[in-house]
């Protein structure tokens, strides 16, 4: 899967002759919603080799709120490439990007490629909130632009009590530790990103601040976690997360690496869910 910048291929024209099927979205927490936009994409490609299929996501989260994020870009490219998806599409979503009516962004988007096949979430817009418009709309203004391009409205996943998946609701899931409800919804545990984040060692700890951590982080506690070594190794772990750190318990990984800062080491941790009792309260890591 090849990575773009938006903005560089509406300037550069690069894909202006090829046959798109384009999926749009912020894509934040992928979960079993997005797999099924993604599952559709992927299904046109197959059915018809001379489509290219493309995802286009954002730098950052237009509307983040006060909660976090649910991954990182890192994070989300990996989920996507899975799908075996030809191309990952960015948009740095800065001020100005903001200000761009729905009109202006569909011109934007006929200027990137010869769009046959839009595939949205039923809930999609796009636009300035003045100036903004859903997928019919969408659809409507690349027809406008010349466009001969089939619109794809991709129906909700439900839950159990009938609420839509979202990616709020994961959020709430988080916060309530209940990964147990995350995994089940999303199609996969909760993944932090740790690749960027300096660490220090302690007592055969590591140890981050929570500060530093762009992802939503549970309450406090101990959770059961997967970590990923950047080598490609995963090995069992506690994580424990107090107001101010959070330090990740495995001492056969980490016995004597000294008290330096570092990056590196550690790719991302995936979270399972609370530990409860007293297993595996050894010495080194209290919170």
């Amino acid at each position: 899967m090849k990575e773009y910048d938006f903005l560089s291929l509406v300037e550069s024209g690069e894909k202006k002759d090829c046959n798109l099927a384009v999926a749009i979205g912020v894509f934040d927490g992928v979960h079993k919603g997005h797999r099924k936009i993604f599952g559709t994409l992927a299904e046109i490609q197959k059915k018809k080799p001379n489509i290219e299929s493309m995802v286009i996501t954002f730098s950052s989260n237009p509307k983040p709120g006060k909660n976090g994020n649910l991954d990182t870009l890192r994070l989300r490219k990996e989920y996507v490439a899975g799908f075996s998806i030809n191309s990952f599409c960015v948009i740095d979503f800065s001020e100005i990007f903001s200000r761009i009516s729905a009109s202006g962004f569909a011109h934007m988007l006929a200027s990137v490629g010869k769009v046959r096949y839009l595939v949205l979430g039923n809930d999609f817009r796009c636009g300035s909130p003045s100036r903004s418009t859903d997928g019919p709309g969408l659809g409507f203004l690349l027809r406008a632009e010349g466009q001969d391009t089939e619109l794809i409205q991709v129906d909700h996943v439900l839950m159990e009590d009938g609420e839509k998946i979202s990616s709020s609701s994961l959020r709430r899931m988080i916060k309530e530790g209940d990964f147990k409800s995350y995994l089940e919804y999303s199609g996969q545990g909760y993944r932090v990103d740790l690749m960027t984040i300096p660490y220090r060692s302690e007592c055969g700890c590591l140890v981050y601040c929570t500060d530093l951590i762009q992802q939503l982080l549970p309450p406090p506690g101990a959770y059961d976690a997967e970590l990923m070594l950047s080598v490609g190794r995963i090995v069992r772990c506690i994580l424990h997360i107090d107001d101010y750190h959070v330090r990740i318990q495995e001492k056969d990984v980490f016995p004597n690496m000294g008290d330096d800062p570092g990056f590196g080491l550690v790719d991302s941790i995936t979270i399972y869910g609370e530990v409860y009792g007293n297993r595996r309260n050894e010495e080194g890591c209290h919170r």
